[in-house]
């Protein structure tokens, strides 16, 4: 049996940052192919219904999954599953080459569910991804450096979304879909190597909270991550505004191209700035967060952030019609409201890295990955028909008021704020029953 501590220290860091550069390159594939798929669908349909299908279809799906695949994250190797899951998402993009190939083959209708499948089976393979990505943070990185890096990941990845994005409006415009694809593979292959080569350290512990003759079933493994996320007092009401405030937003999101492209009658290029606003907002806030220190203060940070993030939606929103630089103050609402991404993730994240022990990372992270975005496709099913019956602006305004609603109820009649007194406590052991053995093996 080894300690943690030994395990955690600076070569596993540095294998750590190694794998996350190769992942990282690989997101900028996916970020280039993904604007490029969703102004296809904005420009070739021109319908809200089919872009907040699309959204339901392709990310509602990891909704479903995720808690589910956060069980197996934890019982099988971290590392062949981030493997596997990167291999069959660049098997999908393959497919998705060849399918617009031979697209004249198809009628309209026939294509766009075609596409939506073989998205949806990429976002399975990202429920896989996703939570095992994130729980071997604990295992490689000492808890010492967790805020920054959560403020370097939110920085690197602002950089890819907007050169990404930004790379996608030209090439939308030089090449044909099946072409831009292509760049999906060739970043998977760029990031797989360094996954091959390092090491992540295997948890062998078994959680005896829920067992059945000694054997814990599967899903007495999934109520170990329930029963953590209820024992941490004020830990649910912040995964339910965390909730609340993600369906708040979907509007916003996706329905964000229409409203540029059909509502102020934007082009590609109006999109891109608008989004590469939002992303250089993030930007900059990630790199506050890399050389700032932490705060203790963690939750009354993320309602302050919400609250400024909601504003921002609001100068977007109230945009004038026809104005002569209506993209550029869209643009502004759009910085604002991406500023305040990095922090209000990066803090979540810290708090759950640092409150939940590293052998339930994979279940509880997917199970509140699961709640958070339990809503997420009713409101995406949701936003196009309601645009339509209500109208785009008034939508995103109802939205805007709901979310300050949520916002001051949630701080001044919930018990929000103890998480920030549990961690100032720096407590970190008491998830783990005393009775419990962890073995840690390379």
């Amino acid at each position: 049996m080894r300690n943690m501590a030994t395990t955690v220290n600076k070569q596993s860091f540095l294998a750590y940052l190694y794998f996350w550069v190769g992942q990282a390159i690989s997101v900028l594939g996916s970020t280039i192919v993904q604007f490029v798929l969703i102004w296809w669908i904005v420009v070739e349909y021109k319908d809200p219904l089919y872009l907040s299908l699309a959204y339901l279809l392709a990310i509602g799906v990891q909704v479903i999954f995720m808690p589910l695949a956060g069980v197996f994250v934890d019982r099988w190797n971290r590392k062949l599953i981030l493997f596997v899951s990167d291999f069959l998402q660049a098997v999908g993009a393959v497919l998705l080459i060849i399918l617009f190939v031979i697209k004249s083959s198809f009628s309209a209708e026939t294509l766009y569910w075609l596409v939506i499948c073989l998205l949806c089976f990429r976002g399975i393979m990202n429920s896989f991804h996703v939570p095992a990505a994130r729980a071997i943070i604990p295992l490689m990185v000492p808890r010492r450096h967790l805020d920054r890096l959560n403020g370097l990941q939110v920085l690197v990845y602002g950089v890819i979304n907007i050169t990404g994005t930004t790379i996608g409006a030209v090439l939308y415009q030089l090449f044909p879909l099946d072409i831009i694809i292509w760049i999906d593979c060739i970043t998977f292959l760029i990031a797989v190597i360094p996954l091959i080569f390092i090491n992540i350290p295997k948890i062998e512990k078994k959680i005896a909270v829920f067992e059945v003759n000694g054997v814990q079933s599967f899903f007495g493994e999934f109520r170990d991550g329930l029963h953590i996320i209820k024992t941490k007092k004020g830990l649910i009401s912040l995964i339910l505004v965390m909730a609340l405030i993600n369906f708040i937003e979907i509007p916003i999101i996706v329905l964000g191209p229409f409203f540029v492209y059909i509502t102020h009658g934007g082009a590609v290029q109006d999109l891109a700035l608008v989004v590469a606003a939002s992303q250089l907002g993030l930007l900059l806030s990630g790199l506050i967060l890399l050389i700032k220190k932490g705060s203790n203060k963690k939750v009354l940070i993320i309602i302050i952030a919400f609250y400024i993030q909601i504003t921002g939606y609001l100068i977007q929103v109230i945009t004038p019609i026809g104005f002569e630089w209506s993209f550029w103050f869209m643009a502004i609402g759009a910085f604002i409201f991406g500023s305040m991404l990095p922090i209000v993730n990066s803090l979540f994240h810290t708090i759950i890295q640092v409150i939940v022990p590293p052998e339930l990372q994979g279940r509880v992270t997917s199970i509140i990955a699961g709640i958070t975005g339990s809503i997420l496709p009713i409101g995406m099913i949701a936003s196009g028909p309601l645009a339509d019956i209500f109208g785009i602006q008034e939508l995103f305004l109802a939205a805007i008021v709901l979310g300050f609603l949520v916002l001051s109820f949630v701080w001044f009649f919930t018990n929000i704020r103890l998480i920030d007194d549990f961690e100032e406590m720096g407590i970190y052991k008491d998830t783990v029953p005393t009775d419990q053995t962890m073995n840690i093996s390379n």
